[in-house]
């Protein structure tokens, strides 16, 4: 935006822009009470977001327009969140809000075109600066879904849009309203909501943008009780920078394992036993791990063990020597404890699919996110203390983790439509499974396995 854009800003329109023409309304899912248009203004194209003649310039409704355009005055200037120009009162549409013409599609059109990871993780994080801004200007979006983030055909960035339900804590008169697909179970309430409430719908995003990842996080975003949500965006950008990190932690501490192990060693002293006994591998003791052995959810407190390879060979004789019976932690105990795990999700899946609760694969995905979750906390009981042998246990945590999680996706995937799908035909339909999908999550994922666990179910 050049000056001209800025010189009438947070105002009445200065005279460069006192002539519109080509009026244009366009689509626009948001609040009834508004509509939208596109004009031109000499050689630029702007967005106009005016009153919906249709239900009447209420006072009610003009001042919820004025409040939109106060909040978006707050956070002007930041690169992802539509820019205000000022405010008209046009001859053609009446009262109305100026802002710059983003040239974009929505994230849900875009994410059709496959783009990489390395761009969903960038528009990820350009959308968490947003959201940062405009809580650190004490402003709640209320209604943050797909249809509210724009990505310019431009270089593929982030614009935050639509801030008609948004709220500020220096607003007298309180917004009200969301998509209750996205919302939070207290803006659907209507309860107090504060910056957790956008934290909530967020969850869906990251749950949009990689199905199959940071499901933890998407599970801590939308707990139920917004206390044990991420209280802030810089937790939830920490959370999922930690699990890059220690993915490449798990890399680094195994190639130094592997280093150590092969490094030469000294020949032993010679000695005038008649026989060498052969070192026996080296085991690592980690206490207190629980473990999931039944479907009912019962505890067994059982010490591990786990064995670093070594370049040796035991001899029949001799035989490593704890002071209780322990499980040795390998790729074979690691999967056995967490088919466990798998077993249980299988059977609850199989069983929704048969009585029809798992009507789409929407529905599955809850399913999974969660089994992602279990899987992640019995990793995090059962990881080893030692070096060596952390590095070793996370090599074969990604290889059954990989492999569960694509069974679990295999259980519904392909055989089951979308709701995406169901939404390209009848819009209100898919609100509706989007709701009865929401109420399941809620169902689901009440509370922490192993938090009911460690205090005895």
């Amino acid at each position: 935006m050049d000056d001209r854009y800025t010189s009438g800003s947070f105002g009445e329109m200065s005279d460069g822009f006192s002539k519109f023409h080509d009026y244009k309304q366009m689509p626009y899912s948001g609040a009834g009470y508004r509509v939208l248009f596109t004009v031109i203004s000499g050689e630029r194209k702007l967005f106009l977001k005016a009153l919906n003649q249709k239900q009447g310039a209420t006072t009610e409704n003009l001042a919820r327009l004025q409040r939109e355009y106060k909040i978006l005055e707050r956070l002007y200037g930041h690169e992802h969140i539509v820019r205000c120009i000022g405010w008209r009162e046009d001859a053609e549409v009446g009262p109305c809000i100026v802002m710059e013409y983003v040239d974009g599609e929505t994230l849900a059109d875009y994410l059709k075109t496959h783009p990489s990871n390395k761009e969903k993780k960038r528009i990820l994080n350009e959308l968490l600066d947003a959201l940062a801004y405009i809580h650190k200007h004490q402003i709640v979006h209320n209604d943050l879904k797909p249809e509210n983030i724009l990505i310019t055909r431009n270089g593929h960035n982030v614009k935050l849009i639509d801030f008609g339900y948004a709220d500020s804590d220096s607003n007298i008169d309180k917004a009200t309203g969301g998509t209750k697909a996205y919302a939070s179970p207290e803006l659907v309430h209507q309860g107090t909501t504060d910056v957790t409430s956008d934290i909530y719908s967020l969850g869906f995003i990251i749950k949009l943008l990689f199905p199959n990842r940071y499901g933890w996080a998407v599970c801590k975003c939308q707990r139920m009780e917004a206390a044990k949500r991420y209280q802030r965006v810089s937790e939830v950008g920490k959370a999922i920078r930690w699990r890059e990190f220690g993915i490449w932690l798990a890399l680094v501490a195994l190639a130094m394992a592997l280093i150590v192990l092969s490094w030469p060693k000294k020949k032993a002293e010679e000695v005038s036993a008649p026989a060498q006994i052969e070192p026996v591998p080296q085991v690592v003791t980690v206490p207190d791990t629980v473990v999931i052995v039944q479907e009912h959810r019962d505890t067994v407190v059982t010490e591990h063990s786990y064995s670093a390879k070594r370049n040796h060979t035991k001899t029949k004789k001799e035989e490593p020597v704890v002071s209780n019976p322990a499980v040795v932690l390998n790729l074979d105990s690691i999967h056995e404890a967490y088919q466990v795990l798998y077993k249980r999700f299988e059977k609850e899946i199989q069983d929704g699919l048969k009585s029809g609760v798992i009507a789409y694969w929407d529905y599955g995905e809850i399913y999974k996110d969660r089994f992602a979750l279990e899987m992640e906390e019995l990793h995090n009981s059962m990881r080893p203390k030692d070096l060596a042998g952390q590095a070793q246990f996370e090599t074969d945590f990604n290889v059954v983790s990989k492999e569960l999680v694509s069974k679990i996706s295999g259980l519904y995937v392909g055989k089951l439509p979308s709701i995406g799908w169901v939404g390209q035909e009848n819009p209100r339909k898919a609100d509706s499974l989007r709701i009865e999908c929401q109420k399941l999550y809620f169902n689901i994922n009440k509370d922490l396995p192993l938090e009911r666990l460690l205090q005895g179910n």
